[in-house]
């Protein structure tokens, strides 16, 4: 066994959470660190809970895109306006800034 796989014991994975670029115009998602095109990969990727207004006990589901440019993950929220009627938005603090998120309410109401 080598350090580095004892060590990966240790040490939980660490998530990037950033602004996506989104262009409305072509209804597209671009990574802010690689610029890959990252539409297709729409989801509801997690958001750390410590970077939640909302005090949640959990991390929690947004609507929104994934890159894997990185080693770690990188969680691209979606523009509150881009996601479907039935979510719900969160106030959560992303690259220096407070930004409204799209939640599933059920996963919302759960958390908090």
């Amino acid at each position: 066994m080598t350090v580095r796989e004892s060590a990966s014991d240790l040490v939980e994975p660490r998530t990037i959470v950033l602004i996506a670029d989104y262009d409305a115009h072509l209804d597209a998602a671009f990574c802010p660190l690689c610029g890959a095109d990252v539409t297709s990969t729409i989801g509801t990727p997690t958001v750390p809970a410590d970077l939640l207004e909302t005090h949640v006990t959990d991390d929690l589901p947004v609507y929104g895109w994934s890159c894997e440019c990185r080693r770690v993950d990188v969680v691209l929220p979606a523009p509150e306006e881009a996601a479907p009627d039935h979510f719900t938005t969160a106030e959560a603090h992303l690259d220096g800034e407070t930004v409204p998120v799209a939640t599933p309410e059920p996963a919302l109401a759960e958390a908090t």
